[in-house]
């Protein structure tokens, strides 16, 4: 005897067995922790798609204040990023591209003070940097290429004097240096080549009579003789 119903019935179960591979499909790609706490209190907030990390997250200090927040894209972090201190002032803050540090960045002291800005290019310092002590006093202004000190540099004590001015080729000093002690006296001064000593070096004590026992002729960064 042919059964009737039998076609019908197939096509019901087949409907419901689709649609349970559908929402399963859809489960498995949106499982999300919305907060996470260690001890009672509260650590992050996150979520994960196909059991990668996806934007937004937020990581909390142990006092409630927010650590970070920002964006995940395939594990991995994008666009802007914020980071505080402890106290909820600012940290640092900036941009990533897959993953990778990113164009402007900005980092400040915990009093609040600027320390650092700067470009990134592929996870790399690049173009011209700008060191702040806590003070608010610039301490170091140069340029990056690819991730190396390149080209002019000027660095300065906390109390605003210069502390030395000299020349990067590829990460090494390069050319004529000079350094200043933090009253103003000159230090040393001399040349460089491929970031060791080369010829005559002059050193000096911060009263500005000449340093004997360093003062001398150098080469490959060894002195040879007074």
């Amino acid at each position: 005897m042919k059964c009737r119903n039998c076609t019908g019935g197939r096509f019901l179960i087949i409907v419901v067995l689709a649609s349970a591979l559908y929402f399963h499909d859809e489960l498995k790609q949106i499982i999300s922790t919305p907060e996470v706490t260690i001890d009672g209190k509260l650590h992050s907030k996150e979520s994960y798609i196909d059991g990668k990390k996806e934007s937004p997250t937020i990581r909390y200090y142990p006092n409630g204040e927010i650590r970070n927040k920002g964006n995940i894209k395939n594990a991995n972090r994008e666009g802007d990023w914020v980071w505080y201190f402890d106290n909820g002032q600012l940290k640092e803050k900036g941009n990533y591209k897959n993953g990778k540090s990113e164009g402007a960045w900005v980092w400040y002291h915990k009093n609040g003070q600027l320390q650092f800005k700067g470009n990134y290019k592929n996870d790399k310092r690049d173009g011209t940097v700008e060191n702040y002590h806590d003070n608010g006093q610039m301490s170091s202004k140069g340029n990056y290429t690819n991730g190396a000190m390149d080209g002019d540099w000027v660095d300065y004590w906390s109390n605003g004097q210069l502390s030395y001015k000299g020349n990067y080729k590829n990460g090494e000093e390069e050319g004529a240096w000079v350094f200043y002690h933090s009253n103003g006296q000159l230090r040393r001064k001399g040349n460089y080549t491929n970031g060791k000593k080369e010829g005559a070096w002059v050193h000096y004590k911060r009263d500005g009579t000449v340093d004997n026992f360093y003062t001398g002729t150098f080469k490959d960064g060894k002195k040879i003789s007074d």
